[in-house]
């Protein structure tokens, strides 16, 4: 299995630990969408695309997520599974590598995509308002410092 495609768009909130989505194309054949690089507290990681764990509505069958006290299609009241829906909900992959070198492969390469993009892409208008904003409040906190002196002086005179 060979990867023959990555591409990598970065995430829209820079402060959000989720940094870009990828999809991997392997053998030219058979895409992966949807995996996310995440900033974790030992460095980047993948998180593969995944679904909410959902139930069936006992009376209409349509599926619905654990933690639904109603179906949303026919309003049926599915009592307080709060116990149970907590045990069950949660997320499932939908597509994931089976052994760890498959996974260090899919995550090196992804990551490989992600730093070259950050290394051609211009800093963003929201890095820039960002130093922007930091730089107005130093000038704030200078700003006030001042006044305070100027007051000070004032009175004493």
């Amino acid at each position: 299995m060979e990867i023959t495609d990555v591409r990598v768009r970065l995430a829209s909130r820079k402060r959000d630990k989720v940094k870009a989505f990828a999809s991997v194309t392997f053998d030219s054949c058979f895409v992966v969408r949807n995996i996310r690089l995440i900033e974790g507290n030992n460095g980047l990681f993948l998180a593969m695309p995944s679904e909410e764990a959902r139930k069936s509505c006992p009376q209409c069958t349509s599926r619905i997520p654990w933690s639904s006290r109603f179906c949303p299609r026919c309003g049926a009241h599915l009592g307080d599974n709060a116990v149970v829906a907590s045990a069950k909900q949660g997320s499932r992959d939908l597509a994931h590598p089976i052994n760890q070198e498959t996974r260090e492969y899919i995550t090196s390469r992804v990551i490989e995509a992600y730093n070259e993009i950050l290394a051609e892409s211009p800093p963003s208008l929201s890095e820039e308002t960002e130093e922007v904003e930091e730089k107005e409040e130093k000038e704030e906190v200078t700003g006030e410092e001042t006044e305070s002196r100027i007051e000070e002086e004032v009175s004493e005179s």
